[in-house]
């Protein structure tokens, strides 16, 4: 009786679609979470230059008003964009400031936004 050793080419063949289908899942998963680490890094680094900004205001004991003013902070080896924003309220002795981050000057969504209430 022969028997026949090994795997046939169907076999052989169905074997590598299963390895390639995944193979391509395992490197689509690494690359989502690659870029989601990237997303994390600016979206942490873009709330600690609005801390930062708002913590400068806080402590210049100033009035911000109801102005618009805009700047650039270097943190992380990168420029980064903010805008400050005063809102009246309805005590006008107080100011709602909302700081807002880009990562771009001419970009339109924000990265971070930090609201604080400032007192004459």
């Amino acid at each position: 009786m022969n028997k026949q050793r090994g795997m046939t080419l169907l076999e052989v063949m169905v074997a590598l679609a299963v390895l390639a289908i995944a193979g391509t899942a395992v490197m689509k998963s690494a690359s989502e979470n690659l870029r989601s680490l990237n997303y994390i890094q600016e979206k942490s680094f873009a709330l600690w230059v609005a801390d930062n900004q708002m913590a400068e205001l806080l402590l210049s004991n100033t009035w911000p008003g109801t102005a618009s003013r805009k700047g650039t902070a270097e943190f992380g080896d990168h420029e980064w964009h903010w805008r400050s924003q005063g809102i009246a309220t309805a005590d006008p002795n107080f100011v709602a400031v909302t700081i807002t981050v880009y990562r771009d000057e001419q970009e339109k969504s924000a990265l971070a936004e930090v609201t604080s209430y400032v007192s004459r």
